[in-house]
């Protein structure tokens, strides 16, 4: 783990280290963090970055709640951020498989997707629909 700049709270003292997931020839960017009871999935916007993220006093603020009573993943979806560059548009199935590879990276079972993605409905669709989660 990274020392964190100041300001973070009491409930995170690092920014958490990135990992990356596979996800077939891709790697995907991820982070950990929080040790609640809820297994949570953050689906972020079009554009993400994980570690610029927390440069955002909002952002932090945020994640910081959600880690008091869930373990979070925050990823950047292919094409985006830390993440590999892809060289055409994803799908939704696309992203529906990083969810899942991304879970799997951190060992998640059952997980609640937060988003704030418009297509949010849509890859809990695809995702809630795959039968290695049921």
């Amino acid at each position: 783990m990274r020392s964190a700049s100041a300001g973070i709270s009491s409930t995170l003292q690092t920014v958490p280290e990135t990992s990356y997931a596979s996800c077939g020839d891709l790697s995907l960017a991820y982070q950990v963090f929080g040790d609640g009871p809820v297994e949570l999935v953050f689906v972020g916007p079009v554009i993400s970055h994980v570690e610029l993220c927390w440069t955002l006093p909002e952002f932090k603020a945020f994640f910081e709640q959600l880690a008091t009573f869930s373990r979070v993943v925050l990823f950047d979806k292919a094409g985006v951020g830390l993440s590999d560059p892809v060289p055409k548009v994803r799908t939704l199935d696309h992203r529906a498989v990083e969810i899942e590879a991304v879970m799997d990276a951190v060992g998640f079972g059952k997980a609640v997707l937060f988003g704030i993605a418009v297509a949010i409905r849509r890859r809990t669709e695809s995702t809630a629909s795959c039968s290695a989660r049921h």
